[in-house]
């Protein structure tokens, strides 16, 4: 006597969400979002330092080719260092953000009941 169809015959392609390939396929994109979000965070505070520079070094050049008073150039350094030091903080914020849902997917594939050791070890790049 015959047997029914699976939806897995049916629809051979077709992932079940308790599958170890569809965890691997998910947890793979996941982990690149999260590593996204830290290499961004990076990028802001180089972003930061940079812009920081920036101000303060066009203030020293601004006050020498217009002859202003020495209280600019400390005004502008001073200006350089808050806005190097909010952005820095903030690609912190950022970078500190993906470093927790790296430790939150690390932690999720390590106690997964549909992974095998092999695939934890490959989607934690171990």
């Amino acid at each position: 006597m015959p047997t029914a169809p699976t939806t897995t015959d049916v629809f051979p392609l077709c992932l079940s969400p308790y599958s170890g390939r569809f965890v691997v396929l998910t947890m793979g994109s996941t982990i690149r979002v999260a590593s996204s979000t830290v290499g961004f965070g990076h990028l802001v505070q180089i972003v930061g330092i940079g812009l920081g520079v920036l101000i303060a070094l066009s203030s020293v050049f601004l006050v020498r080719s217009v002859d202003l008073g020495g209280g600019v150039i400390i005004g502008g350094i001073l200006a350089g260092c808050t806005v190097a030091v909010l952005v820095y903080g903030l690609g912190t914020l950022i970078a500190a953000q993906g470093q927790s849902l790296l430790a939150s997917l690390d932690s999720a594939v390590n106690n997964s009941p549909f992974l095998s050791d092999d695939q934890k070890a490959s989607i934690m790049g171990l």
